[in-house]
C-alpha cells in the first residue's frame, strides 16, 4: 500500500529570546533568479534490506519581494535497495522493479511545482505533488521549515494531517510513493492526524545556527490501544542566516504501524545537503547523452511459425499464451496478419495482467486500424503497465480514435508521460486530440498539451497556442509561445 499526506499547521513561540547571528535575523532570503539545488537521501529501514531514494531537489527562485518568495521547485529521485549489513538476502541490490515501496518513481518527479512562502518560511500557495514515501509529506516541502517570526530561541508548530493509505491491485509499497495516485489503487482509507515539531536554536557559529527538530504525528484512529500510524523523530537543521536557506539537514525517526495484534516500526533517516562549488557544477551539467544500442535484426514471420503461435494463443494456457505473444513482437507480419490480430484480441481481456501486456505489446506489430476499439479499451485496465503498452500500440497504428483516446490519459498524472511520447509518435494525426485539452483546469496538462503541439503542431494549432498564450500560469504561457514559433516554421 502507499501513504499520500497532506499538512496544515501553526506556529507558537515559546521562549522569547530574540536569535540572531552576528546582526542577521532567522529567515528566508532566497534571491532570484538564483538556483539552489540539494542532494536528497532518504532510507528506510526493513527487517532485512534497506530501501533507498536519492538523487536532487532545486529550487529556482522566481520572484522575491516584501511580500514572499516565489519558488519553482522540482526533482528527481531514483530507489535503490541493498540487504541489510550481515544479512544475506535473496533481493539483489539495485533498481528496484514493480511492487517495490519507491515503483514508479525511477524516472524521477516528471512536473514541477511552485509555491508562494514568506520571509519565515510559511507556505502562502502551493500548486503540484511530488509526495515522498513513509509519510514524509512533499519533496518540494522538505527544505522549508517554518521559522519564528518573532525571533523565538524556541518555537513550536502544531497543527492537522490527513493520511490517505491506498491499498494496491499488486504487492505494493508499504511506505508510499512519489505522485499523486497509485498506478494500481483499487481503495482508499484516511486517517486524520495531530502533529507537533518543536524547534530550538542549539548552536549559532558566525553564519551559521544549528536548529534542533523534534517531530511528533500520531492519528486519531487507534488500534491495540495505540495510534493506527505514528511517527516520532529528532534531527538537526544548519541553516545559513546570512544567505537566508537551510544548508544541511539530518533527521532521524521511527515510523510505527498499529493493528489489533501486530505493531511494525520502520526506522527512517532523511539528509539532504546543499550543492556548493564542484558538486554544484556537476550537478547543473547535462547528462551525457544514452549509449546506442545495436539495431535488432527482425525477420519476417514464417507459416509455421504462425501455425504454432497461433495454437499457442489459442490454448488457453496463459504461460503459452504469453510466451507467443512475447514471440510474436519480435517477428514481422507476414500475410496471416489478419488472423493473429483475432486471437490476440481476447488475450487482451485475459484474467493474467501479464498475459494482457504481452498481448498488448503484440498487437502494436500484428494489429491494424480494426483493432483500435480494443486497444482503447485497455487504457482503462487498472494496471500502468498494460496501458502503457496500449498507448505504445496506439502510436504505431497512427488513428484518431487511438489518438483521441491516449490524449484523454494526459490527464493522469502517472499516465502522462508515456501518453505524451505517444501522442508525439502519433504525429499530426494527435494534432486534434491534444488541442482538446488545452484548456484543461490542471496547469499540467495545459503545459504537457503546449509541449507536443511543439513537436507535432501544424497551422491547425495556432488558434488553440494563441490562447493558451495567455493562460495565467507563466510555463504554460511560455510553452505556447515556444510552439507558436515551431508551428509557424510549418
Amino acid at each position: 500500500m502507499s501513504r499520500a499526506i497532506t499538512f496544515t499547521f501553526a506556529v507558537i513561540g515559546l521562549l522569547s529570546v530574540p536569535v540572531r547571528a552576528d546582526g542577521q535575523e532567522l529567515r528566508y532570503r532566497w534571491k532570484a533568479p538564483e538556483r539552489y539545488i540539494y542532494s536528497v537521501k532518504i532510507e528506510i529501514e526493513g527487517e532485512d534490506i534497506i530501501e533507498e531514494m536519492s538523487g536532487t531537489s532545486y529550487y529556482t527562485v522566481r520572484a522575491a519581494d516584501q511580500d514572499g518568495i516565489t519558488l519553482i521547485h522540482g526533482g528527481r529521485l531514483f530507489p535503490s535497495r541493498r540487504a541489510k549489513q550481515g544479512i544475506v538476502s535473496p533481493i539483489i541490490p539495485g533498481r528496484l522493479g514493480p511492487g517495490g515501496p519507491f515503483s514508479g518513481v525511477g524516472i524521477g518527479l516528471p512536473n514541477e511545482s511552485e509555491l508562494r512562502i514568506d520571509a519565515f518560511g510559511k507556505v502562502l500557495r502551493s500548486s503540484g505533488d511530488s509526495q515522498l514515501p513513509a509519510m514524509l509529506g512533499n519533496l518540494s516541502d522538505l527544505v522549508i521549515e517554518p521559522l519564528s517570526p518573532d525571533g523565538k530561541k524556541t518555537w513550536e508548530v502544531t497543527g492537522g494531517a490527513n493520511i490517505t493509505e491506498i491499498k494496491e491491485g499488486l504487492p505494493g509499497p508499504r511506505f508510499g510513493r512519489v505522485g499523486p495516485r497509485s498506478p494500481f489503487g483499487d481503495s482508499e482509507t484516511t486517517f486524520t492526524a495531530g502533529q507537533k515539531t518543536t524547534y530550538t536554536i542549539a548552536k549559532t557559529d558566525g553564519d551559521l545556527v544549528q536548529i534542533k527538530k523534534q517531530y511528533e504525528l500520531k492519528t486519531q484512529e487507534t488500534a491495540g490501544g495505540a495510534a493506527r500510524l505514528q511517527m516520532i523523530g529528532e534531527g538537526q537543521i544548519t541553516f545559513d542566516v546570512k544567505a537566508g536557506v537551510p544548508k544541511a539537514m539530518e533527521f532521524k525517526a521511527t515510523m510505527s504501524e498499529n493493528t489489533a495484534n501486530k505493531t511494525v516500526r520502520t526506522p527512517i533517516k532523511v539528509t539532504y545537503k546543499l550543492l556548493e562549488g564542484e558538486e554544484l557544477q556537476q550537478a547543473l551539467k547535462p547528462p551525457p547523452p544514452p549509449a546506442e544500442k545495436p539495431k535488432e535484426e527482425r525477420k519476417v514471420a514464417t507459416a509455421d511459425d504462425v501455425k504454432q503461435l497461433l495454437a499457442n494463443l489459442k490454448s488457453g494456457n496463459d504461460a503459452k499464451a504469453k510466451a507467443a505473444a512475447e514471440r510474436l513482437t519480435q517477428l514481422d507480419p507476414n500475410e496471416s496478419r489478419a488472423d493473429v490480430a483475432k486471437a490476440l484480441e481476447p488475450l487482451l481481456e485475459d484474467d493474467d495482467r501479464f498475459t494482457r501486456q504481452a498481448a498488448t505489446n503484440a498487437m502494436g506489430v500484428w494489429g491494424s486500424n480494426e483493432n483500435v476499439p480494443a486497444l482503447v479499451e485497455v487504457l482503462k485496465d487498472e494496471h500502468v503497465f498494460a496501458r502503457r503498452a496500449a498507448m505504445d500500440a496506439l502510436s504505431k497504428l497512427k488513428d484518431e480514435r487511438g489518438a483521441d483516446a491516449v490524449a484523454a490519459r494526459l490527464t493522469r498524472h502517472e499516465d502522462r508521460n508515456h501518453a505524451s511520447r505517444a501522442l508525439q509518435e502519433m504525429g499530426s494525426v494527435a494534432e486534434k486530440a491534444v488541442a482538446k485539452v488545452i484548456d484543461d483546469s490542471d496547469f499540467a496538462v495545459r503545459l504537457e498539451a503546449c509541449k507536443i503541439l511543439k513537436a507535432i503542431g501544424t497551422g491547425g494549432s495556432k488558434t488553440v497556442l494563441e490562447k493558451a498564450s495567455r493562460d495565467k500560469n507563466g510555463h504554460v504561457a511560455k510553452a505556447a509561445k515556444d510552439a507558436l514559433k515551431e508551428v509557424t516554421k510549418r
